[in-house]
Parts: structure tokens; sequence; C-alpha cells
């Protein structure tokens, strides 16, 4: 599926892992950046899309190996003023500059993990990658940096296992192709269907939010 599914799958899979847990994320806690107040949720939110977003790692034009460039459109001014510019045309170098690298890396996780949609999809390193999150967690004074991640890594694993290509999720102990939905029903990347899944995640996640 595209990157803004998996962006959106993967703030509804926290949103729902929050609540699993009895431990939804209120709007007023916040997490302490150095001296810096941050809103946990906003911190939640941005852990939980990186999961969802990591496992495509393996494809040097996805989202997340993209994501300096993205960032960069994102932050983008409209100024005219030479300082800005200046400062403008300074990031965007560099934010290039990162990309290249971050393209680089893509491709090296795609030939070592053959290929897309290979080791970045299975199982194993879900597991591994999730419990290296819930290791990190009290180090770094988010209890629930675990949670949020490894819901935002499984819901890009859930998701991609409705597709027509589904995944060999269990490899390398079986290499079998695996999927979640009947051949009729399975959703292809793009299409008509994959929007309306979007949307309903979407509705999900905003009405998760207002409750």
């Amino acid at each position: 599926m595209r990157g803004a599914t998996h962006l959106i799958g993967g703030l509804a899979a926290a949103s729902v892992a929050e609540r699993l847990v009895g431990q939804p994320t209120a709007l007023r806690e916040v997490f302490y950046l150095g001296e810096f107040p941050v809103s946990q949720m906003l911190v939640g939110a941005a852990v939980a899309a990186f999961g969802a977003l990591l496992p495509d790692i393996d494809e040097p034009h996805s989202t997340v190996a993209n994501l300096p460039r993205h960032a960069e459109r994102i932050a983008r001014g409209r100024s005219n003023d030479p300082l800005d510019v200046a400062i403008r045309t300074t990031v965007k170098g560099g934010t290039s500059i990162l990309n290249i690298l971050t393209q680089t890396f893509s491709a090296f996780i795609r030939a070592l993990g053959g290929g897309h949609r290979g080791a970045t999809h299975w199982l194993l390193i879900a597991l591994v990658l999730s419990g290296a999150m819930f290791w990190l967690a009290p180090a770094v004074g988010l209890p629930k940096l675990g949670l949020w991640f490894a819901a935002g890594y499984f819901s890009h694993l859930l998701l991609d296992m409705l597709t027509t290509n589904g995944l060999r999720i269990l490899s390398p102990f079986y290499n079998r192709t695996i999927y979640l939905l009947p051949k009729k029903l399975r959703v292809r990347t793009g299409s008509w269907l994959e929007q309306g899944v979007r949307a309903w995640l979407l509705v999900l996640v905003v009405w998760m939010v207002w409750k």
C-alpha cells in the first residue's frame, strides 16, 4: 500500500493499542526534551508514523527513504526576503545530500534483505526492532515508546497482507506468501479500494482522538 495509507494505519493502530492496554495518552501529557515540554500525543504519533513507514526502507522511492526531501517541502517558507531565500537554499542543499544518503542506505537494505518486501517485512525483524524500542523506553523517559513503535510497524505488515502481493512474513523459516483476504477481496496498491481503506482508517483516527 501507499505511504499515506501506512502512515494513517500506524496512527490508528497506536490509538487502538493504547486503549487495549488501558493507557490512552491525554492531550495534556507532556514529555520534556531537555527543558522544553512536548506533547506526548505528538511524540507518540511521530513514533507510530515512523514505525509504520519503516518497513519500506527497502524501497529507495518510498516515503521513509525520502523523509529529508519531504521534511524540506513541508517546512519550506514563502517569504521573498533575501535572508529567508538564502536559508531555504542552504536547507534545501543539506536535505538533498541527506536524501541521497537515505536512498543509498535504502538501496543497501534492499540488496541485503532480498528486495522490496524482504527482510524488513519479516515478523522476526518486527519483533527484534519492537523489542529494542521497549528496552529503550525507560532510558528516554517514554514508557509507551515500544507500544507506539510496535503498533505502527505491525500495522504496516497487516496492511500489506491485505494486498494482492501478500507477505512472506514468516521468512526465513517459512517462505510461502501469506494473505489475510481471499483472492477476490485483496487490495491492489493505488486502487480505489486502498483509498477506501485509507479513508476508513482516517475516520478511526479522528474518532479515537475525539473520544
